[in-house]
């Protein structure tokens, strides 16, 4: 994977994230949830610490060190993956639902957004996957994940679909 390609993917789970954060209105990161060697900000507000990768990939976009590339790289894809986890441990719905969704429509969500995160997870290994083995071995479990997720999501609109005529 060259270098363009890796910016790319990175950005792309960048962007990932910063929507998952968007989802997550109220949410506060607990002091010390991060080692300072991997995220130098300490706010409570998640936005702070997708500024901080923002600036990273930013700086791993102009940088022309090739050492120093990789070890942004290597960097960003360590904080993107520590602030989905964190993300993640959150309980199912942090934004409001309304009392009028049914079990099922929350249970779906949930588990659309468990496959979501573990895409991401997945995506984040595949750009720092060193063998052809590896990445045939995670780009399999890519393709398995998404059609999962796809199926997972026809299931949530048929049933919010449904819900009208209930």
């Amino acid at each position: 994977m060259n270098r363009q390609q890796l910016f790319l993917e990175i950005e792309k789970l960048q962007q990932r994230l910063t929507a998952q954060a968007a989802d997550l209105k109220h949410y506060k990161v607990k002091r010390g949830s991060f080692d300072r060697q991997l995220f130098t900000t300490r706010s409570s507000a998640p936005q702070d610490y997708l500024h901080e990768i923002s600036q990273h990939l930013t700086q791993f976009r102009d940088e022309k060190d090739v050492a120093r590339a990789g070890w942004l790289a290597e960097k960003l894809v360590n904080q993107i993956t520590a602030l989905q986890r964190q993300f993640a441990s959150q309980p199912a719905v942090v934004r409001a639902v309304p009392a009028v969704v049914p079990d099922a429509i929350a249970q779906h969500e949930e588990f659309a957004r468990r496959l979501q995160a573990m895409l991401d997870q997945r995506e984040a290994q595949l750009a720092q996957a060193d063998t052809l083995l590896q990445q045939q071995t995670l780009k399999r479990e890519l393709e398995a994940l998404e059609q999962r997720l796809k199926r997972c999501m026809q299931a949530l609109n048929q049933l919010k679909a449904d819900l009208p005529a209930r």
